[in-house]
């Protein structure tokens, strides 16, 4: 016998107190349009129910991708947490102007809180209903402003479940200088971008099972403790940007989980521990930007096989690297700006095949550079030199620029393309190479026109000679081309007719001479993208002279006339050896004179009758030229190129 018992669904007190929030928000994208009395409560948008007692588990109320579709208005978070049996809240990524609270509220079941990335919410008073929440396991407030709260650790160690903690960029003043905070079970701290002003607490280092400490972009001073290396667990630490001094302490080497060690932008001092080199599972690995002295050698790197990130710029530290020593790391991203790097790049880069970004700007000859395969090169080189002739392996090129511009932020770049500045972020950044305003020398390497899938080129302002290769005219997807005011001689490529995408062209002030190739796309500049080029001729500049058109062609006409002199010499022997070959045979063999003169006087008398029949025929009489063509048994009147067929 089988037993069947009812499903509930949408417990009756659960759907009026959302119905109660939904009265109290702005809607003005209708993202609550399913919220009403017409459907079940459990099946409304970004409402989750227990399939078996109906009560609401979950709500999913973040907008679906950011600034779309947010909810605005007064949000009375504390109906919200009046649910009874709510497990998970997500209400980031909103609109609220004020998130309110009170205490009448349970939500001893709440494992999930998110109410970050308010846009416009000014703050919350206090963090007391924090005591109520006991379960709780992931609480983030990113960007709430929460200055006015003076005991905000003192609450959150009341927490006894938590394991992630985010509260960035929330005007946190201070940083509680507590020598114990039972906060055992944190997994994730994040208190990056606030005011803090003082020392780390010793509590910090208490935190045992802790693997990711975002403690960046403060104000932090004093050292950073030897204790740091008692974190066993710790994968992530960023302490960048504050102001710490001293030196590296040692025992951040016993950190053996480490994958992100950033310490840039501070004020440490000193050498650069052996001890990181035992970090054998590191992936980024910054800490550019200080004061360090002494030396890195091979020893700093020797079990840093993960490595993909490394930032040493802004430093005074000297490389005493072996020039054969081979990485045991492939880098994606090196910054070496502002290092003593020498006159040239260090042979060891050359051996980073998997390299997408190089910042590197000083004084620095720019030989062999093109060799490593770089994917994104951004920041100056004020760079001298040849471009090198060698085989580029860098065609998924997304960007190379090095002109005389700079970097806005880390986000942000300036760009010179199709003749004008532009300011854009890395995500809208296309296919560039920009080596303008350098003091470049030499040819253009003909491998450089091998970048197929480049969309901007800007060698301009630079000293480079020779021709622009044929192989230009393969870089189908070029949109901006410029190499005005360099010394580039010859022609330009009739190739570059093919190039259909280019809407910016600028190759002026150079030597280049001859006519410019005539296409649709190469026209449709005006003069100011040839000038400069005395030597050149044709449409938009003026129009090409005979003595112009015949210097183009004065190669092939020489040519030509030596082909003819060969032929005409070639005939000339030719009929003699025929004419006498022939003659001479009817001179000397005497049968074949007769036979000879028989078929001429045959010919002669077939050719008459013909020719006066044809004459007749069409009204010809008088001085008409005629001539006969043996061979195709024809005779032509040459002064209307009358053709009359006869045989013999």
């Amino acid at each position: 016998m089988c037993s069947s018992h009812k499903v509930l669904r949408c417990n009756k007190k659960d759907r009026t107190t959302l119905l109660t929030f939904k009265q109290g928000v702005t809607d003005n994208f209708s993202r609550l349009s399913s919220w009403s009395t017409q459907q079940d409560c459990c099946a409304w948008e970004g409402v989750h129910c227990h399939n078996i007692t109906g009560r609401v588990t979950k709500l999913h109320l973040q907008p679906p991708y950011p600034y779309s579709s947010n909810l605005a208005g007064e949000c009375n978070l504390s109906l919200l947490l009046g649910l009874e049996f709510l497990q998970f809240l997500d209400l980031s990524g909103n609109d609220f102007h004020a998130i309110t609270t009170h205490d009448n509220f349970t939500a001893s079941t709440l494992h999930y809180l998110d109410i970050g990335y308010q846009y416009h919410t000014n703050h919350i008073d206090n963090l007391q209903w924090l005591s109520r929440l006991s379960s709780i396991k992931y609480l983030d407030l990113t960007l709430i402003d929460l200055h006015k709260e003076t005991n905000w650790l003192q609450l959150l160690a009341m927490l006894p479940s938590l394991s992630e903690l985010h509260l960035s960029s929330c005007k946190l003043n201070i940083l509680p200088s507590l020598n114990y905070v039972n906060l055992t079970s944190l997994k994730t701290l994040d208190l990056s971008d606030n005011n803090f002003n003082n020392e780390l607490p010793k509590w910090l280092l208490n935190l045992s099972d802790i693997s990711h400490l975002d403690l960046s972009n403060n104000q932090l001073k004093g050292s950073i403790p030897q204790g740091i290396g008692q974190l066993k667990h710790l994968q992530f630490l960023d302490l960048s940007y504050n102001q710490f001094k001293g030196s590296i302490p040692e025992g951040i080497g016993q950190l053996e989980h480490l994958q992100l060690l950033d310490l840039s932008d501070n004020m440490l001092w000193g050498i650069i521990p052996s001890t990181l080199g035992n970090l054998s599972s590191l992936v980024t690995m910054k800490i550019g930007s200080n004061s360090f002295s002494g030396a890195i050698s091979e020893t700093t790197f020797s079990k840093l096989s993960n490595l993909k990130v490394l930032n040493l710029s802004n430093s005074t530290f000297a490389f005493h690297l072996d020039p054969t020593w081979s990485p045991p790391f492939q880098l994606r991203t090196l910054y070496l700006g502002y290092t003593n790097l020498g006159p040239n790049l260090p042979e060891w880069i050359y051996t980073q095949k998997s390299l997408q970004y190089l910042e590197t700007y000083k004084a620095l000859e720019f030989h062999y550079l093109m060799e490593i395969s770089l994917g994104e090169l951004y920041k100056t080189l004020r760079l001298s030199g040849f471009i090198p002739q060698c085989v580029y392996n860098i065609t998924e090129m997304v960007e190379l620029v090095i002109p005389n511009n700079g970097i806005y932020g880390e986000y942000e770049i300036d760009v010179f393309t199709k003749g004008h500045d532009y300011e854009i972020s890395f995500d809208l950044l296309h296919r560039t190479i920009d080596l303008s305003v350098n003091n470049l020398s030499g040819e253009i390497p003909s491998s450089l026109y091998g970048l197929i899938l480049v969309h901007t080129l800007n060698l301009s302002y630079n000293h480079l000679t020779g021709t622009i290769h044929k192989k230009i005219g393969g870089m189908k997807t070029l949109e901006s081309l410029d190499l005005s005011n360099n010394k580039l001689i010859g022609e330009i490529p009739a190739s570059m007719a093919a190039m259909s995408f280019i809407d910016y062209l600028n190759l002026s002030y150079n030597n280049f001479s001859g006519q410019i190739p005539i296409s649709t796309q190469l026209q449709s500049f005006d003069a100011s993208s040839y000038i400069g080029n005395p030597e050149l001729c044709g449409a938009p500049l003026r129009n090409c002279t005979t003595k112009e058109e015949n210097g183009k062609h004065i190669d092939m006409d020489a040519r030509n006339e030596e082909k003819r002199e060969t032929f005409y010499v070639g005939m000339g022997v030719g009929f003699a050896v025929a004419f006498w070959g022939t003659c001479g045979s009817l001179l000397l063999i005497r049968r074949w004179k007769h036979t000879y003169y028989r078929l001429l006087d045959q010919l002669w008398d077939q050719l008459y009758v013909t020719f006066m029949e044809a004459a007749d025929y069409v009204g010809l009489w008088g001085k008409t030229r005629i001539g006969c063509n043996l061979k195709n048994k024809e005779i032509i009147m040459a002064a209307n190129e009358l053709r009359v067929p006869f045989s013999y």
